[in-house]
């Protein structure tokens, strides 16, 4: 009868172990898909043209194209990216052909720029900067169609009132 018991309350404890951690790893997936799309709105993945790509919290993401590398012995690139006279870098591989930036505040004013590093740790002028002020442009996706549901009847409808044809004016007889 003991080892019975022992048998049942360990088989127990194993079934809530494994249900704990299944609930624990599926709490976890949920934080990193969270953790991810911040990532994905607050921070580049990796200049020819800078293109508006959507909206994030409010925040306007672009996304800047980078020109061909010049030089075969480039090894990194740099975007400077000044917010509102902030700089940060962005340092991207120079296989990118593009940078997504960090979500921009509406109405900011924003300068990208773009410099080489070659293999000798040698670091090229800045390329001319873009600068742009921050504006949606982009409308709202198309609303769905309205749907209709019928509420109920109603047993005595009254027609709306008919407006009665003016009378014709008698004629003078000064006319006749």
């Amino acid at each position: 009868m003991r080892e019975s018991l022992q048998k049942t309350v360990s088989l127990g404890i194993l079934f809530l172990e494994k249900t704990v951690k299944n609930r624990i790893n599926a709490i976890l997936a949920g934080l990193k898909r969270i953790y991810r799309t911040f990532l994905d709105c607050y921070y580049p993945k990796g200049i020819e043209r800078i293109e508006l790509i959507g909206e994030c919290n409010m925040g306007l993401l672009y996304r800047a194209f980078l020109p061909e590398v010049v030089d075969s012995d480039v090894v990194s690139r740099e975007v400077g990216l000044s917010v509102d006279g902030v700089l940060s870098i962005l340092r991207v591989p120079p296989t990118d052909k593009f940078v997504d930036l960090p979500a921009i505040t509406e109405g900011a004013t924003v300068a990208v720029k773009l410099r080489d590093t070659d293999d000798a740790e040698n670091v090229s002028e800045w390329s001319e900067e873009v600068i742009f002020t921050a504006k949606d442009t982009i409308p709202p996706n198309k609303p769905g169609a309205p749907s209709m549901k019928l509420l109920g009847e109603v047993a005595d409808l009254i027609p709306p009132p008919v407006e009665p044809e003016p009378e014709p004016e008698p004629l003078d007889s000064e006319q006749e």
